[in-house]
């Protein structure tokens, strides 16, 4: 017996079924988010339009919103939380392509990786050839003082996170954030550590760090900028331009590298040197991602790249010589006798011709790509 074709049905309700040919038989996937390559990848796939993204949001498609405002009447999100523009905000992509999953991943093996080597220097009683002084002057409070630093910013993007226009730049707000927050408690997990090696002789708590971090002169105008931008500043580009590509890049590698990196050993601390990489790396990051932010959606908009860029310099202008008095209030630690026998006593340059180079590399991977003006001679004067 043949079988009988029948038409397929195109609708439950054939009565009310349209009339007429389908406009296309094409049956092909459609995109209707924009691959920064040639197709989207996993990253893109999970992140891009996630979230409620109103319309009006430049590259938005209007798929949900927040009918509730904030006390006041502040809208769930706004054109007027930044003072810069752009034609689309969802064109950023993280060159790292990070999101939660491979985040937290990573963050796992980093302490994986750690927990070994931990092991084997508890083992080898390695601690028992760092440097009193070192330890109680520089560990407990010094660099204890720094871990407040690095809180103090992670608080300041809280708002940030908020208030950004699109999930995918969100989604690398917060990891930065998070990676900010991870310095803090690295430091602390450092001075615990040693506090667990040498209970009798080191106090890994933090009154004596905070009291410095608040009082002392060497961080009074690092803690008054964590303050400004935390309480007093509203747009989220602006906060996000004066940590990554201003104060952490500047400040913060200044800390790191200059006294922790470059001393750490001369006195016989071997530990520190196992927490700075994952420092160096989360930096590296938060460079790449605010660059494709900064440099290629912000400063490259054709229609708003020009005003974008006259408004970055704006800030430089106003953030730099805040960050520049944080290095010179930092520069008498390099002045301490201790510190400053063992520099003599290797050749180590001075703390001005290291900060001059983190000067000159800044401006070269940091500033130029965005067409942005500095005198560098009267930054390092203002560092003196």
């Amino acid at each position: 017996m043949a079988i009988k074709k029948v038409a397929p049905r195109r609708g439950i309700y054939p009565e009310h079924d349209p009339q007429g040919e389908p406009l296309s038989g094409n049956r092909g996937l459609v995109y209707f988010a924009k691959p920064r390559g040639k197709k989207l990848t996993e990253y893109e796939k999970l992140i891009l339009y996630a979230q409620p993204n109103p319309d009006w949001i430049p590259g938005g498609l209007d798929w949900g919103d927040f009918p509730s405002k904030f006390s006041g009447g502040r809208d769930t999100w706004g054109n007027y939380f930044t003072e810069m523009k752009c034609q689309d905000w969802y064109a950023f992509r993280d060159p790292n392509r990070r999101w939660q999953y491979p985040y937290v991943r990573e963050k796992a093996d980093d302490w994986r990786t750690l927990q070994r080597r931990l092991a084997s220097y508890a083992e080898m009683k390695a601690c028992d050839r760092m440097d009193g002084w070192w330890r109680e002057e520089i560990l407990r409070k010094v660099w204890g003082g720094f871990l407040h630093h690095e809180y103090g910013v992670f608080n300041a993007m809280s708002s940030v996170c908020r208030d950004v226009l699109s999930d995918i730049i969100r989604a690398a707000t917060c990891t930065g954030a998070f990676d900010l927050l991870d310095n803090s408690q690295m430091i602390q997990m450092q001075r615990l550590f040693l506090a667990k090696l040498l209970p009798d002789s080191f106090d890994a708590g933090v009154k004596s760090s905070r009291e410095l971090w608040e009082k002392g002169e060497i961080y009074a105008p690092a803690i008054k900028m964590v303050d400004e931008l935390w309480d007093q500043t509203s747009d989220h580009c602006e906060i996000l331009f004066v940590i990554y590509l201003t104060h952490e890049a500047l400040y913060g590698r200044f800390v790191r590298e200059v006294l922790m990196e470059d001393y750490a050993g001369l006195f016989g601390d071997t530990l520190t040197g196992m927490f700075l990489p994952d420092m160096k790396r989360a930096d590296h990051v938060a460079r790449d991602w605010n660059f494709d932010l900064f440099h290629n959606i912000l400063g490259g908009d054709p229609e708003f790249g020009f005003m974008n860029r006259k408004i970055m310099q704006v800030w430089l202008d106003r953030w730099l010589p805040k960050t520049l008095a944080c290095v010179r209030a930092f520069r008498p630690v390099f002045d301490r006798p201790e510190i400053k026998k063992a520099r003599e006593a290797i050749g180590l340059p001075s703390p001005e011709v290291r900060f001059a180079g983190i000067l000159e590399d800044w401006k070269q991977k940091y500033l130029d790509p965005i067409e942005l003006q500095v005198d560098l001679q009267k930054a390092k004067q203002l560092t003196v």
